[in-house]
């Protein structure tokens, strides 16, 4: 028997097991405060640290550490120069040494503070991270997406053959989907995914009936061939989320969309303690009953799906500085963003929270969210 069948079996086993378990239990996402939980068995929890906190991760059974590493790391090219190419930081200059050993230096203290979940945002970051993971693939779940070869980047080229009336075959965006992840899978070098969250347009209802029905099959096939554990989508259309979730549960096993602790709309681009002391509460409070969140929030626990949130620092709109080790803003930022992230992890729906760091300190910033906890964090 081969090594690939061995784990497709693997795989299966494992759908069936998490299905029975979801049946005989109430559903939602939930935080375990591993200080909080000592009865319960960390020898399944990935990377397991005290001083980190795990949440299960809906209906997967996972328990995701509640902060990970995210991808989307622009802010890199204020580190290295000339980082990214003319196209922009979907790309990377794969031969920057101190880039690679950055990105070493960061993994490596991810993996000490017990962080066991990275949220991967293009090919290029996968193929980055996957030789630095190889030997701590027993340790991290590895969530994949990819804006290149994802659904919205199809879409756009079926719509260009549409207008000059060359439309293509149905089923086509299925079929790319499938070459795709089975190409970036190889130009990784890894055998599976633990998450595939397809990539779709930011405002996903832009996408067709059929071209979701086409993304559904394909995370359908993917699953079901050992490619990837769980499936899911990313999007910044709050109601169009809560529709998919609805509508496929069978196939949605995780979601991904931005969660900001304090609104876009007021534009921070300085602060001060007391803005960010007194307002993620209030704002994590609104969104959390407000209108079309709460359906979205409904949805995830009704369906037991697993909620990354991501871009909490709304693209670093909160800070002052660049983020840089030796920036003369780095304290204060580093509180804004320590205070962002306990704010979002208020809210119950998150699974993981999942920022851009640049360097180590960011990773025991971001670690220590958890650690110090304030006590109106505990009793909200």
């Amino acid at each position: 028997m081969t090594r690939t069948l061995l784990r497709r079996d693997f795989l299966k086993q494992h759908v069936m097991a998490t299905a029975a378990t979801a049946l005989g239990m109430a559903a939602g996402t939930g935080p375990t405060r591993a200080d909080e939980n000592a009865s319960r068995k960390t020898g399944k929890i990935l990377n397991y640290n005290e001083n980190m906190e795990y949440r299960r991760g809906g209906r997967t059974e996972l328990m995701f550490s509640a902060i990970s590493l995210g991808g989307h790391w622009k802010r890199l090219n204020h580190l290295f120069p000339d980082l990214f190419p003319p196209a922009g930081w979907l790309r990377i200059d794969l031969g920057n040494e101190d880039f690679l050993a950055n990105r070493r230096d960061v993994v490596a203290r991810a993996m000490d503070r017990g962080i066991n979940y990275i949220d991967i945002s293009t090919v290029h970051e996968a193929m980055v991270y996957a030789p630095l993971l190889k030997e701590k693939r027993d340790k991290i779940y590895i969530s994949f997406a990819d804006p290149l070869s994802g659904l919205s980047t199809l879409a756009f080229k079926s719509a260009h053959e549409r207008h000059l009336g060359r439309p293509l075959a149905p089923g086509w965006h299925t079929k790319k989907l499938r070459e795709m992840l089975v190409a970036n899978l190889k130009r990784t070098g890894l055998e599976y995914f633990d998450v595939w969250r397809a990539a779709m347009h930011f405002r996903s209802s832009h996408h067709s009936a059929d071209e979701i029905e086409e993304l559904v099959a394909a995370l359908d096939w993917a699953k079901k061939e050992g490619l990837v554990r769980f499936t899911g989508v990313e999007s910044q259309d709050r109601p169009h989320l809560t529709w998919i979730i609805q509508k496929y549960p069978e196939v949605i096993d995780v979601v991904c969309t931005p969660y900001h602790a304090v609104p876009r709309s007021s534009r921070i681009t300085t602060t001060n303690s007391r803005t960010i002391e007194d307002g993620p509460l209030g704002a994590i409070r609104e969104s959390i009953t407000g209108g079309r969140n709460e359906l979205l929030w409904s949805a995830i626990r009704e369906q037991d799906v697993a909620f990354i949130a991501t871009n909490p620092f709304q693209s670093s709109l909160l800070f002052k500085g660049l983020s840089n080790p030796d920036d003369p803003f780095r304290k204060e930022d580093d509180l804004v963003a320590q205070r962002t992230l306990r704010a979002v992890l208020m809210n119950r729906a998150v699974a993981s929270v999942a920022p851009g760091l640049l360097y180590p300190g960011q990773v025991d910033v971001a670690a220590d969210a958890v650690l110090t906890r304030r006590q109106f964090d505990i009793n909200s």
